[in-house]
């Protein structure tokens, strides 16, 4: 315990807090982040002891034993800043997915100061980080600018098309996802692989025709323009949108 020594003693109401409330059942935690560490993160300890009564420490714990205190910096982020407001969710990724993602959440923390993390945290509750790779794209090139387009889908569709989403994100820098949004909340995704079709050959050039149906017609019509982005290029679509509008 010379960690102890080298700091004076400042720490030692953490560990007398964490004796006094649990009967040393996390002791193993402090114990680790004194050994690896010379103390230097116990404050990120003091602050989940002192304001949640050692509640999260069994995120800490799960985050310690697993990483050697890599990531601490994350929780460390998202202590200092919101409370631990937010520690269910990092809690839930470290539960599910063994830090596997925090890098995800990482960049989320470090870029907006956790502003968005409800759309991460609706992803992993409903789908065990499966598709965070798809908001990682989003938070890495655009700053979370159009999260909401991406939470929208999360909310009303549980991911099912959000590779249709990240095309759009990785392709074509977000120029467009008003419309793959009212696509989203209108039509339930069903007919986005059109969308995706036009996106992926046309940098969503005439994406306008497309929204025009979406909004118009219930995507009734859109396995004409697919037929039609497919053999010619998006040239007749003008006439294609004539027709859906009159009829």
């Amino acid at each position: 315990m010379s960690s102890i020594s080298d700091h004076s003693l400042r720490i030692l109401y953490v560990l007398n807090t964490a004796i006094s409330d649990y009967s040393l059942r996390n002791l193993y935690v402090l114990n680790t982040a004194i050994s690896d560490y010379s103390l230097r993160n116990l404050f990120v300890l003091n602050t989940a002891i002192s304001d949640h009564s050692l509640r999260i420490l069994y995120v800490l714990n799960t985050a310690i034993s697993d990483y050697s205190l890599r990531n601490l910096y994350v929780l460390n982020t998202a202590i200092s800043d919101y409370s631990l407001r937010n520690l269910y969710v990092l809690n839930t990724a470290i539960s599910d997915h063994s830090l596997r993602n925090l890098y995800v959440l990482n960049t989320a923390i470090s870029d907006h100061s956790l502003r968005n993390l409800f759309v991460l945290n609706t992803a992993i509750s409903d789908h065990s980080l499966r598709i965070l790779y798809v908001l990682n794209t989003a938070i890495s090139d655009y700053s979370l600018r159009n999260l909401y387009v991406l939470n929208t889908a999360i909310s009303d569709h549980s991911l099912r098309n959000l590779y249709v989403l990240n095309t759009a994100i990785s392709d074509h820098s977000l120029r467009n996802l008003y419309v793959l949004n009212t696509a989203i909340s209108d039509h339930s995704l069903r007919i986005l692989y059109v969308l995706n079709t036009a996106i992926s050959d046309y940098s969503l050039r005439n994406l306008f025709v497309l929204n025009t149906a979406i909004s118009d017609h219930s995507l009734r019509i859109l396995y004409v323009l697919n037929t039609a982005i497919s053999d010619y290029s998006l040239r007749n679509l003008y006439v294609l949108n004539t027709a859906i509008s009159d009829h």
